[in-house]
Order: structure tokens, then sequence, then C-alpha cells
């Protein structure tokens, strides 16, 4: 394990990204001395980050940014012939990801990790909300908390919540980076096939979580979700605890309806713990963000909480930045999001048909990564039926590269529309925009699922 005892300045190469940055924070709360470097300009969140720590940064890699640290954390997306990577082999001072960095900070407490295909940043960032209010405890988060202004935060209390990531810890750490954080209690909310350009099947994928969970202490708890089919397969793996939850599957510990549309306009849904009944309200509409909190209270039931304890908090979560992020321009509403996966995508727009059910919907969807659109698109053309029109921006490429054969933006409109009557290509985000301004009008409702958010109007 990596040993911090002698370790007093620490240097990240790639500290602008969202874990990045918020591990940098971390370490400077610990009191560590830091610094980095990244390729282009940092922008918020990373840079509010850094800026209120105080931590000082290159922009542009070049060897000699690198001088006098004890320890070196390198981004996963960072290149093998990178002049900083290589001049920090060179010197021999020791390489880490910033996820097992992370797991050697969190390993005094106790360390709830939130794993799934859908959800684990809503959900982890909804335990982060109610545990930090509750009793100081630390959350780490891969998107930002809307009430608190960060993705992360260092307190005094016995819990760590953290999102666990399954892609892989960084260069020279193919590990998945959940596997350096040594669950206490384990949530598994969804499993589904991504990142197919480190998986290449379901089994592959299956594989890594079920050493996760046969990992897991005696004394530890796999909470997971029983109306999930994968979820259920893995949590029969386990040494310790299970607890199940879901909507639909009568035999979870925790059962429950899903949330319903009420006069105010909030989701009311309601739960059963053996004898006990839980009325939970949410701003957040559809199954997705119903299992989210469902998935969320099963957690604090699991740690020992109360529901007198943590329901108001669950009412009170705004949820993350770009997560169903909802603001109104010009009498229109516009939905920020995430989505890029066929079934966040379909339920991110039943959510919205289910909040809007008798407003026009216009989704705009911007493919993510050649090799994930290319696997998913067969499912990914069927996702957009709850919307009236839809508008496919080109593929956003990430850390890959364009090839002669790689899937693009026009074919994912063209298999779209074998499913849907009403779709249009859009290259890139300043022609979706400019399509946007022409096609929306008063009363619409627009879902942007996008990388970068878009400003519409």
């Amino acid at each position: 394990m990596l040993d911090l005892s002698a370790v007093k300045k620490i240097y990240f190469i790639g500290i602008g990204g969202i874990g990045m940055s918020a591990v940098a924070g971390l370490c400077a709360a610990r009191g560590f001395e830091v610094s980095g470097s990244d390729s282009r300009d940092v922008y918020d969140p990373g840079k509010g980050v850094l800026d209120h720590w105080g931590i000082k940064y290159a922009v542009g890699y070049a060897a000699e940014n690198f001088f006098g640290a004890d320890l070196a954390v390198v981004s996963a997306a960072i290149d093998a012939e990178n002049p900083e990577l290589l001049k920090v082999r060179q010197s021999g001072v020791p390489i880490t990801s910033y996820a097992e960095l992370l797991g050697v900070l969190t390993q005094n407490r106790r360390r709830v990790v939130v794993t799934g295909t859908h959800g684990k940043g809503s959900t982890s960032g909804l335990l982060g909300f109610v545990l930090k209010d509750l009793n100081d405890s630390s959350f780490f988060v891969g998107g930002v908390l809307k009430q608190l202004g960060t993705n992360f935060y260092s307190g005094s209390g016995p819990e760590f919540v953290l999102e666990g990531d399954e892609y892989r810890s960084g260069p020279d750490d193919p590990a998945p980076k959940f596997m350096h954080y040594y669950p206490d209690v384990l949530l598994l909310n969804n499993l589904e096939l991504d990142h197919p350009d480190i998986y290449p099947d379901l089994a592959a994928l299956k594989k890594v979580f079920a050493e996760l969970v046969q990992n897991m202490p005696a004394a530890g708890i796999v909470v997971y979700n029983a109306d999930d089919a994968n979820a259920t397969e893995l949590a029969a793996l386990a040494n310790c605890r299970v607890f199940g939850f879901g909507f639909e599957n009568k035999n979870a510990q925790l059962r429950g309806d899903f949330p319903t549309l009420d006069s105010n306009g909030e989701f009311t849904g309601r739960a059963e713990f053996g004898t006990t009944e839980l009325i939970f309200k949410s701003i957040f509409p559809g199954k997705l963000y119903g299992y989210n909190n469902l998935a969320a209270i099963a957690v604090l039931l699991c740690l020992g909480y109360k529901p007198e304890q943590f329901l108001d908090f669950v009412e009170k979560y705004q949820g993350l930045k770009r997560r169903f992020e909802i603001s109104s321009e010009h009498g229109i509403v516009l939905i920020d999001d995430y989505a890029h996966h066929p079934t966040a995508v379909l339920r991110t727009l039943e959510a919205a048909r289910q909040k809007y059910p008798d407003q026009r919907l216009i989704a705009v969807f911007e493919p993510h990564t050649f090799s994930r659109t290319r696997e998913i698109l067969p499912q990914l053309a069927k996702a957009f039926g709850p919307a009236d029109l839809v508008l496919i921006s080109e593929v956003y490429p990430a850390r890959e590269r364009k090839l002669p054969d790689s899937v693009s933006g026009e074919m994912v409109a063209r298999e779209t529309a074998k499913n849907h009557p009403n779709v249009r290509f859009v290259a890139g985000q300043a022609v979706a925009q400019a399509e946007l301004k022409k096609l929306a009008r008063p009363g619409d409702v627009v879902v942007v699922m996008s990388v970068s958010p878009y400003k519409v109007f």
C-alpha cells in the first residue's frame, strides 16, 4: 500500500480534472504542499478548488515544471510520452493514481462506496449531503453538489462517501478506481456494459465487480438493487451481509412504490422497511432518480440511522450540477444533463416527460466517444421515444482519436431516424444552438445531454 509517512510535497499531472483537483484539495486540507500542471487552462469546478486552496499549477506540460516533490499523482488521461511523466520516472519519485491516493487518505473512515452504471454520482452526492449535515462526514463525488458548490468535503465525521468509478485508475494502473477504496458499505445500484474501450463485454465488467464484492470484509455490507438482475447476481457472491432494495422485487428488505407527482410539483415515494413505513419526497422525477433515492435510504438504514434523522435531508437535496439541472429562458424550460448511455438517455427523457407531460419535448444529444457510441448504437437509436424532436450532434471524442472507420454523429442520426419520426443531425454545439433558436418556442422543454453545457438562447 502507498506510504505517505515521508511525503510532504505532492505534484499532480493533469490537475484540472474534477477528480484530480478534488483530491489535490483534500491533500491541501490535510496539510500537504500541493502543486501540479494541466495541458490547458483550468476551468471550474477544478479552478475554484485550486484557487481556494492556493494550489499553484502550470499550464502546458514541460519537464521543468516538475521538481522537488515526494510523490507524483498522474491522471488516467495522461499519455505515456508526457514529458513530465517521463521526468518523474527518471527521477525515481513514486507514481500513483488519484484513486490509490484517495484510498489511503480515507483509510481511517467507514467507507461507503457507490457503484453502478447509472446514478452513482447523484446517489453518492445525496449520501454525502445527508451525512455531512448529520455528523460532518466527508465525501468525494464526480459532480458538483448544487447546494454546496463543491464535489468533495473533508469533515470530522465517521463516514466517507466515495463515488466508485469502474474506469482504470491511471496509465500505470489498469485497476478500476473503486478497487483502491476498500468499502465497508458497498452500494450496487445497477450494472450494464459501459466503457467498451476497457471492457470488451459484460462478462469482463462483471468480473471486476465480482472481485470487489468478494473482497468485502466479513463485517461489511453489500446494498444492492434487487430489481436489477446483474446487481442481484453480484450480491449473491458476497461473504458478508447483503441488503436488497427495490420497487418491483417483493423480497427486497426495503420495498417501495415509484414516486408520483403531487399537487405541489414534488415527487412523493413510499417505502416499507419491516413494519416501518417511510414517505420520502424529492424534486427529481422518473425511475432513475426514484432508485437513487431508495438506494441512499437503504444505505442510511444499514449504517444505523433512523428515518426521522435523514428524510428531511433527502427532501432538501437539490442534486448535482448538470444532472437534470433545470433552468428557464424566454419561457422555455432547459434541462442540462450528462446522460450518455442509452438507459440514462431514455430514463432522463422519461423523467422530463413525467414532469412536463403536456409540453413539447426537444432532445439534444452529443454522443460520447467513438468506441462507446459504436458499441451502444443499436440501443441508443431506440432511446429517444419520449421526445417530440431529436437533434443529434457530432461525436465527442474525449480521449480517443477519430479514425477513417469511426462512427459519426450522422450515423447515429440515421439509425435513430429508423425508430423516431423527427430526427435531425447538427454538426456541433454552435449549429445545435442556432437550430434551437429557430425551433424552440415558449412552453417547450429542451433536454440537452452533452459533455459541456449549452447556452441555448
